[in-house]
């Protein structure tokens, strides 16, 4: 028999085994096509992480640095050190005015006040107020202070005194009193 009257009854079978095979070597091709894009994606994003990651590390460098550290801590105390005045500013100006209004506080009050130290009393603090001062001290000997209460008693702005405490120790004794001022008119 010649080939040109050959039947092939397997010829139906081997084009379906042909297309197979191209659609298996197309599946093939996209899947390497898609596994390598994932590849090269996945070496991208390392590549942005390890950059991000240097600058992250950079900037930590810089914020935990020992002069920004310093720095920050000055202006801290800056900052707590300007709200403390910010709340005593309205006192202080309530306590100025009253000083102004009253003039009860003023240099002759502080020379009538240096002239009734007696000898041997020494301060240690002096506090004033609009309406009061207090004074803590030492003096050779409690009579000292006895005598110190009765001259700041003489004093015309002064309403009255009143020793808090008196503190025998060797060699002289400490004192803590108040002058109670007077208001004025």
């Amino acid at each position: 028999m010649s080939k040109k009257n050959r039947v092939n009854f397997f010829g139906k079978y081997n084009s379906t085994i042909e297309r197979l095979s191209d659609l298996r070597l197309y599946m093939v091709f996209i899947t390497v096509v898609v596994l390598s894009a994932m590849l090269i994606i996945n070496l991208y994003n390392i590549k942005l992480i390890t950059a991000k990651n240097n600058e992250i590390s950079a900037t930590a460098n810089q914020i935990a640095s020992k002069e920004r550290v310093d720095n920050i801590k000055r202006y801290r105390d800056l900052i707590d050190g300007t709200a403390l005045l910010n709340d005593y500013y309205y006192e202080i100006e309530k306590i100025d005015q009253e000083i102004k209004k009253g003039e009860i506080i003023d240099d002759t009050f502080f020379n009538n006040i240096n002239e009734a130290i007696p000898y041997g009393v020494k301060f240690e603090s002096i506090d004033a107020s609009y309406d009061e001062i207090s004074i803590n001290g030492s003096a050779d000997e409690i009579t000292e202070i006895a005598v110190f209460q009765n001259n700041l008693e003489q004093i015309k702005q002064v309403e009255s005194v009143h020793v808090q405490s008196i503190d025998k120790e060797e060699g002289h004794a400490t004192f803590a009193l108040t002058c109670k001022l007077k208001e004025v008119n």
